[in-house]
């Protein structure tokens, strides 16, 4: 475990334990220990990040970022002497999106340093000098998942160079995305960086590339004059984004520091912008896009969700949203409905960010309906995950919405793979040394017939982002596991057939609890501690805490 010592500093576990859970329904606990195992597979030393053939973490890059935190927070301590890094998956490196997603889902029960070093590393160097959070498809989505590793550590420490980088990340995109008529951010959705995410004039014009971010390269006479020139507004980006405000002054606090009124401000000012804009009188839910072009009305899987969970949407609000969305018979799509474009005679061909489903997606929607009484809603989500992994022995990257296989759907371009990433795909895939000659692409990313430009695309293996996801329904959901500045709380959500659940060895700060809960549904009758009736446990606990939760009408 990793005890918080008087300077605030976290140190490394004596003994590292791996959470086992137990459950009615078997498929739970077996993805559970697949999940743990795509976790662990996927935590790397310095110098396997260095290897890396996608997104490798230098090691002058490292010492750089390093020498900056430590500026920061005036010691070296806040750095361990031997690094280590949670990746995102057997094709990929590290990416802020994904780093924000294993930390927020609750990665630090099981790699607790490889999700502090990752945190470290997605950080950017401002042409100022200073590090900062932030990119394309994250918005301020970092700091989410930097405060939820906080609650579960209390690292003081890294909390401070959270709070610098956080604000650093405001500072940059308010001058550069944010647009004031509107009071929302310009930039793509969160997640979605494949061209497929978004409607068809926003791919006109696009040749060879499956990328959102090429697009004001191919028209400049429209392009947003300052940032990365793409002027949309993605409902998700919204929603992190005011998110990330509130947690900015809540690390303030925390920190015994004057909290800043204007980031309570701006947040409310863009939750009044969000439901402005984009909410849908007329259907329920929230619209996808807001921009000069006409918009779109598309459900966004995470935007919605997001509304939900930050508390942008109203209790009506939530209760249309929960209501109205579709969802396939495999679990919540990225967005929908599908786009012509990418339609098949057989009605079986979707885009690789278009109604498919992507497992971050599910997790955040499964605990937005767990949460607010759509038990049915989270168990169409828990249980198909985890059958799909029992399935196929990993948690893979997106899946097909009607049949539930793994599959990387179809796409304008190709992977924007290049030099040794490009080779160390190709070679996973076919064998030999990768060579990216014309006939070994054809195999991986054969044409569409009829649909000129477009082409099949890979869905990737062992993917963290998929495997955690899987951890936030069980932990989350299922235990209902609620973490914040005082302790931890819990509110389970317990569909048929998955009584009884027991989780045993989950590390939390000074503390190992075992969680006991017995019945079905989200009414709890008794909850006890180590034998006393009490329904928290503090961040002061220590030992071994035995959590019995008695569910019942």
């Amino acid at each position: 475990m990793n005890k918080p010592t008087p300077d605030g500093l976290a140190r490394g576990p004596a003994t590292r334990l791996q959470p086992f859970v137990t459950a009615g329904d078997p498929n739970i606990s077996r993805a559970f220990r697949i999940a743990v195992g795509d976790i662990a597979s996927n935590v790397t030393p310095l110098e396997g990040a260095a290897s890396l053939t996608a997104a490798p973490l230098s090691k002058k890059r490292w010492e750089t970022l390093s020498a900056k935190v430590v500026e920061i927070y005036g010691t070296r301590d806040v750095i361990p002497d031997h690094p280590s890094f949670l990746i995102a998956g057997l094709d990929y490196g590290m990416y802020q999106f994904d780093t924000m997603m294993h930390a927020w889902d609750g990665a630090s029960f099981l790699a607790t340093d490889a999700v502090k070093g990752a945190l470290f590393a997605t950080l950017v160097m401002s042409e100022n000098g200073h590090v900062r959070s932030g990119d394309f498809i994250t918005g301020f989505g970092w700091t989410v998942g930097a405060w939820s590793y906080y609650l579960h550590m209390g690292d003081r420490a890294f909390l401070k160079v959270a709070l610098a980088a956080t604000l650093g990340a405001f500072e940059h995109y308010e001058r550069v995305e944010f647009d004031p008529q509107l009071n929302l951010f310009r930039g793509p959705a969160i997640l979605c960086d494949g061209i497929s995410s978004y409607p068809d004039f926003w791919v006109k014009g696009l040749t060879g590339t499956g990328h959102i971010i090429k697009w004001p390269d191919f028209h400049p006479s429209k392009k947003a004059v300052v940032g990365l020139g793409l002027p949309m507004h993605a409902l998700s980006t919204q929603c992190i984004n005011c998110q990330a405000y509130l947690i900015a002054a809540r690390m303030q606090r925390e920190l015994g520091l004057p909290v800043d009124p204007s980031l309570e401000e701006k947040a409310a000012r863009l939750k009044a912008a969000i439901n402005e804009h984009f909410w849908r009188e007329d259907a329920g839910l929230y619209r996808y896009l807001v921009d000069p072009f006409g918009g779109s009305d598309q459900q966004e899987g995470f935007g919605n969700a997001f509304a939900i969970l930050f508390g942008i949407a109203s209790p009506e609000q939530t209760k249309r949203v929960l209501a109205a969305m579709h969802v396939t018979p495999h679990g919540i799509p990225i967005n929908w409905p599908a786009y012509p474009r990418y339609a098949s005679p057989d009605g079986m061909t979707y885009g690789n960010h278009n109604a498919t489903l992507w497992p971050p997606v599910s997790g955040v929607w499964a605990q937005a309906a767990a949460q607010n009484g759509r038990l049915d809603l989270f168990a169409l989500e828990l249980k198909p995950l985890a059958d799909r992994a029992c399935r196929d022995n990993q948690f893979a990257e997106v899946y097909h919405p009607v049949t539930g296989q793994i599959y990387g759907g179809i796409q304008e371009g190709m992977t924007g793979r290049k030099g040794a990433g490009m080779r160390a795909f190709i070679a996973a895939r076919l064998g030999g040394d990768g060579e990216p000659a014309p006939e070994n692409l054809s195999k991986l990313f054969p044409p569409v017939a009829g649909k000129e430009g477009i082409n099949v695309w890979q869905a990737c293996g062992r993917n963290t982002f998929s495997a955690t996801a899987y951890l936030r329904m069980v932990l989350h959901g299922l235990c209902g596991i609620r973490l914040d500045t005082d302790g931890l709380s819990f509110s389970p959500s317990v569909p048929k057939g998955m009584s009884p659940v027991a989780v045993y060895d989950l590390p939390y700060r000074q503390a190992v609890l075992e969680i006991q809960i017995r019945g079905e549904g989200q009414t709890i009758r008794k909850i006890t501690v180590n034998g006393r009736e009490h329904r928290t446990i503090p961040v002061s606990a220590t030992g071994r805490q035995v959590i019995v939760i008695e569910m019942g009408s």
